[in-house]
């Protein structure tokens, strides 16, 4: 019961709602079942991204708002890759970076699209690199002045992301958000198949090593 909600809500469930819904004694029963289901949702890294793929970076998490520009108080460096055709989105990844450092942007693009891609990115200096690789295209400004043109599939899906996240989570620890971005990735690139989403996830759930309380707060 708890895999089939968890794999067919579309807003996703908190540990509190999971609890009510099953009947779970106890919060932190519920919450670790939740995160052993999350990193069943984890990607296996097998399907790469093709053909065009926006790619950018954002910040997550936090209680306060943080300075402008690419830093931010208190909040959690995630980057962004979408599938594109530029007029409709395909699959997309997301994944927790330690700092905007070119060998971190380049690893992660590597990680997660196929070489010889055209690659769209901002005129941010740390994605320089990429040419060597892919068919770069950076983008400095879009033709509407608005910067959310610039890598228009990109913030739709951060726009979700973060009302997802907001909508649900109450509290939003930085040292568990990649398990979180593992859920809404999961959903996403299934989201033209919901039909044989919940078979998919318990499928994994029957293979993936499981974790214990210890491990995820240890």
């Amino acid at each position: 019961m708890s895999v089939y909600l968890i794999a067919t809500s579309k807003k996703g469930l908190s540990a509190m709602e999971l609890r009510r819904k099953v009947g779970i004694n106890g919060y932190k029963t519920a919450w670790l079942l939740m995160q052993k289901i999350r990193k069943a949702m984890a990607s296996s890294g097998k399907f790469l991204l093709t053909h065009m793929v926006e790619v950018d970076e954002t910040y997550i998490g936090g209680h306060r708002e943080g300075p402008r520009g690419r830093g931010a108080e208190d909040k959690t460096l995630v980057a962004i890759a979408v599938e594109t055709d530029g007029s409709t989105m395909g699959r997309a990844y997301l994944k927790t970076i330690d700092s905007l450092r070119m060998v971190e942007l380049e690893q992660f693009v590597k990680d997660h699209v196929t070489q010889g891609a055209k690659v769209i990115t901002d005129c941010f200096t740390s994605y320089g690199s990429l040419g060597s690789s892919y068919d770069h295209s950076p983008i400095c400004d879009s033709t509407t002045g608005k910067k959310s043109d610039v890598l228009p599939k990109v913030h739709i899906v951060v726009a979700n992301l973060k009302m997802w996240l907001r909508g649900t989570y109450n509290c939003l620890p930085a040292k568990h958000l990649q398990s979180y971005l593992d859920e809404f990735v999961f959903r996403f690139n299934r989201r033209w198949n919901l039909e044989n989403i919940f078979d998919k996830l318990l499928v994994r759930c029957t293979y993936t090593k499981t974790i214990t309380y210890a491990e995820l707060t240890g």
